[in-house]
């Protein structure tokens, strides 16, 4: 078992060289006087090789803690670099993920989307209120983990302070005009449940495309059934 004196005390050589510290853990020493934690395993018939870091960035105790939970991973017959990378990957994709669907970030596209044709009193109104009234509560926190019951109980605190607000950052989320909704952006996830409450509904940008589609679709059958009639009265 190595020591930290030990480790502070070796000095390079013309060629490296390793010093063990047991069940594969050991210390490379470069030419240039680098410390280079490595561990050595195998699984089934193939070897593999660790960077655990280099000493003093990392300490003995640090890379013993490591090399213990790559250990672990090695008895399971699970490639500790790769799930490493596995894991890292996904901790990035978990962080994408979270920040692409924060609530701010929707509220961001939203307001960007529907500012359009706002006269600036309006649209410095809804800007004051959604700022203060609900990204302080809701603003880091991603849209798939809010769910409707908290963003009623945030609307009844300042319902309590400010009922004229309440009542607009009401229709702000749930407006009775679909193409006008914050909601239209977002989906929340009803208490005590995993699925949301209004799946396959698009995002903010995207919202008033289809909503401008779902017209032309319906004005096109307006004007079949309108032709189709007059056929059938001989017009």
């Amino acid at each position: 078992m190595l020591t930290t004196l030990q480790i502070k005390s070796a000095k390079a050589q013309e060629r490296a060289y390793k010093l063990a510290d047991g069940g594969g853990l050991y210390l490379l020493v470069q030419p240039s006087g680098s410390k280079l934690w490595r561990y050595k395993f195998r699984i089934g018939h193939v070897e593999g090789l660790q960077a655990l870091g280099a000493f003093p960035e990392v300490s003995l105790a640090e890379a013993r803690t490591e090399h213990a939970k790559s250990r672990k991973l090695v008895d399971q017959s699970v490639h500790p670099v790769q799930e490493r990378k596995r894991q890292r990957e996904a901790l990035a994709i978990e962080y994408l993920h979270r920040d692409k669907g924060a609530f701010e970030t929707v509220y961001a596209q939203w307001d960007a989307a529907t500012a359009v044709g706002l006269k600036s009193g309006t649209l410095k109104q809804r800007t004051r209120e959604i700022t203060n009234d609900l990204l302080p509560t809701l603003g880091g926190r991603p849209i798939a983990s809010i769910t409707r019951l908290e963003v009623t109980e945030v609307l009844k605190t300042v319902e309590k302070r400010a009922p004229e607000v309440a009542r607009n950052l009401r229709n702000y989320l749930w407006g009775r005009r679909r193409k006008d909704r914050f909601a239209c952006g977002m989906t929340f996830r009803r208490a005590r449940s995993k699925r949301p409450t209004c799946p396959g509904i698009p995002r903010a940008g995207e919202c008033f495309a289809a909503t401008g589609q779902r017209r032309r679709r319906s004005a096109a059958i307006r004007g079949f059934r309108r032709g189709y009639s007059c056929r059938r009265r001989g017009v």
